[in-house]
């Protein structure tokens, strides 16, 4: 690191001349304000010696008139000359401590070109905002070229990159933090991840560039406390949330714990004598229930939704359910809320881009230069994949139909398995099979049929029948009507369980007694046959009617 020093005054009122396109009077006050800050630090040296709040300059909640330190505040564009000229390498806290830095401006006085500009096209290139774009350049290039000396922005490695995060991260430890900002959670917060979202998009436009090897990845610090529960509701807790680990997706498992932790927090809050599961009841579950639908979050300022109290009351119902099963100590042992505890889901309007719209926007993707932003488009649109499943597809997830038809592998992200093949035209805009596809207005459509993969398995797909299940069968699958019950209009499945239903049949030859599984079996008939069939209600497998 070189020894900062004053450039020779000459140098810089020959530049503060050269800017005759301002007031004469704002230049004769730049030239008082670098004599000035001259005369106070004669050696640059001990300038960067001096304490975080004399060399800002201004504290917050201050205004040019009336700042603390005026000397080294209205010296700024001359410090911004000097780190311009490589004269001097300012440190990050000072960076991060002065609110506003006027880097681009002065050096386009200077005559040099930062590339920001060539940044921000290239951003916006990719689908940033052109305002956030510019924003989030200027302060990073400007930070990083006064803090190394770089003459542009083709200068930037990824070691700068880090450095200048390893900064943002570690300013709240600086001693002088709390003279600049009330508390480190509300710098995290606020300019934290303001400053450490602009270096985010610099960081993705230099990877496309070929600048930066490292793909971007957004790291944020950990938002989320760590679970606090008396030492034996916190044991159970984290043995079913480590049981559950092995089975369920992270984001399953994460939700679980959220509902834990917050009927630990309630529990805390309105029974602090409660010290264990054993003792909680079914009325602390309904109470919870409601303060759920009633006080407002400290986020949003009104209740939850229905989707989250749904997702943590089945979360608890869940845990008393299997700590029940599972024999764990210190439980309830038996399931205190039930699905019929939770408010109802909402039904959800189908959502789709209709037709007019659809055709204004496919000539559009095709005129994107970007070949991957280009590929998850037509994706999305001939898939409906996520936007997460997109992202991970690997690079031999396509092949092609025996007739040259491009075909998509899909992987699943709850059942871990990979789907049916699913087929995507990525070459046309439209495939003529779909219209000769037979839809029925109470049906969805059914997916084109497609030849067997050497690479994936084929997944066959029911189609979906007019009439719904009977709540008694045991039978998932639903199946068509026979043509013997089309005139009565009744399911054959339902025919099914009305046979069931009577003890024995008048045929003694086409149908025998069942058991509660559907499988027939042999039974000694009696001796004396009804002269009616004799029907009695059918019982499930608990025994009641």
């Amino acid at each position: 690191m070189r020894v900062p020093q004053h450039c020779p005054e000459a140098d810089y009122l020959d530049f503060v001349a050269s800017q005759a396109q301002f007031n004469r009077h704002y230049l004769n006050a730049r030239r008082r304000f670098y004599r000035d800050f001259r005369q106070r630090w004669p050696s640059l040296a001990q300038w960067f010696m001096a304490p975080l709040a004399e060399r800002a300059g201004r504290l917050p909640g201050e205004g040019f008139s009336d700042a603390s330190f005026p000397v080294s505040h209205r010296a700024r564009p001359y410090l911004t000359f000097l780190g311009l000229r490589g004269h001097a390498a300012f440190d990050y806290p000072w960076m991060l401590a002065v609110d506003r830095l006027r880097v681009a401006e002065q050096a386009g006085l200077l005559g040099l070109d930062l590339g920001t500009d060539a940044l921000v096209e290239e951003a916006v290139a990719m689908g940033y905002h052109q305002g956030s774009a510019r924003q989030a350049m200027s302060w990073c290039v400007s930070r990083i070229v006064l803090r190394h000396g770089l003459p542009d922005a083709a200068a930037i490695t990824e070691a700068h990159i880090a450095e200048a995060l390893d900064a943002i991260r570690c300013f709240a430890e600086h001693p002088q933090f709390s003279t600049f900002y009330t508390s480190p959670q509300q710098f995290r917060d606020g300019p934290a991840k303001t400053w450490i979202t602009h270096l985010h998009q610099l960081q993705v436009v230099l990877y496309h560039r070929g600048q930066v090897a490292t793909q971007p990845s957004k790291l944020m610090p950990s938002w989320k406390p760590p679970l606090v529960l008396p030492t034996l509701m916190l044991a159970a807790a984290d043995r079913w949330l480590a049981a559950r680990r092995l089975t369920d997706a992270p984001s399953t498992v994460a939700k679980l714990e959220l509902a834990v932790r917050t009927f630990g927090m309630w529990l805390a809050d309105n029974h602090p004598e409660i010290s264990t599961f054993a003792a909680v009841t079914r009325e602390h579950c309904l109470d919870w229930i409601g303060h759920l639908a009633e006080t407002p979050s400290e986020t949003t300022r009104k209740p939850l939704g229905v989707m989250s109290r749904i997702q943590r009351i089945s979360g608890m119902s869940q845990f008393f359910r299997d700590t029940a099963v599972w024999q764990y100590p210190d439980v309830p042992g038996h399931t205190l809320v039930g699905a019929g505890d939770a408010p109802k889901f909402p039904q959800k309007v189908p959502r789709f881009i209709p037709e007019d719209e659809l055709e204004q926007l496919m000539p559009v993707i095709d005129q994107i230069t970007c070949p991957f932003q280009r590929a998850a488009l037509l994706v999305a649109r001939w898939s409906g994949a996520r936007r997460d499943e997109i992202r991970r597809l690997p690079l031999d997830c396509m092949d092609r139909y025996p007739d040259g038809t491009a075909r998509l592998r899909l992987s699943g992200r709850k059942t871990y398995k990979e789907r049916g093949p699913d087929d995507v035209h990525l070459g046309r805009g439209h495939d003529p099979r779909r219209d000769r596809l037979p839809v029925a207005p109470h049906r969805r459509p059914c997916p084109i049929p497609a030849p067997p993969s050497p690479f994936a398995p084929r997944v066959e797909r029911r189609r979906c029948h007019p009439h719904p299940p009977c709540r008694t069968s045991n039978h998932r699958h639903r199946r068509p009507r026979s043509r013997r019950n089309a005139a009565t209009r009744r399911p054959a499945h339902r025919a099914r369980h009305r046979c069931r239903r009577t003890r024995y049949s008048a045929n003694r030859a086409s149908a025998q007694p069942h058991d509660r599984a559907g499988r027939t079996r042999r039974a000694s008939l009696p001796t004396r046959q009804p002269t009616r069939p004799r029907r009695t209600a059918y019982r499930g497998p608990g025994g009641h009617q």
